[in-house]
């Protein structure tokens, strides 16, 4: 994390917040990093724990919210499908970022070209927001 640059790039932003974007995930040591995006300014992480996909790490993700310790959030994400919002889920952890889409298959505009979109699917969302009030 180059802590000069992204200081820079928070006062410039001021008085909107900062999120550090996944880039986090790809520095060698997330705990030193953490350190240095909080020092930033920055008010939220949104991460993978350092993988591929977030549901692969639960454990670095709620180690890197206790170290946090409400000094930034940690924000999961990272392809965290409804259906494996379970493997995430911590207490602790306050924000979630969802992949809920679902690609659906346009006829309104038709091309030479198969064209896909995606949309929220709703039920899904739902179902982790039930979720997440029956695990408080």
């Amino acid at each position: 994390v180059n802590l000069k640059q992204t200081k820079e790039l928070v006062a410039h932003c001021a008085p909107f917040p900062v999120i550090f974007h996944r880039a986090f995930d790809c520095t060698p040591h997330l705990q030193e990093a953490l350190e240095a995006i909080i020092e930033s300014g920055c008010v939220r992480i949104l991460t993978s724990g350092g993988k591929a996909h977030g549901t692969d790490a639960a454990e670095v993700l709620s180690s890197l919210t206790k170290q946090a310790a409400g000094r930034i959030t940690i924000m999961p994400g990272g392809g965290i499908r409804p259906d494996a919002f379970h493997q995430v889920f911590n207490k602790d952890i306050k924000e979630y970022h969802l992949s809920g889409r679902v690609a659906i298959k346009s006829a309104m505009y038709p091309t030479l070209f198969e064209m896909d979109y995606a949309e929220t699917d709703e039920k899904n969302i739902r179902e982790v927001v039930n979720y997440i009030e029956r695990n408080k």
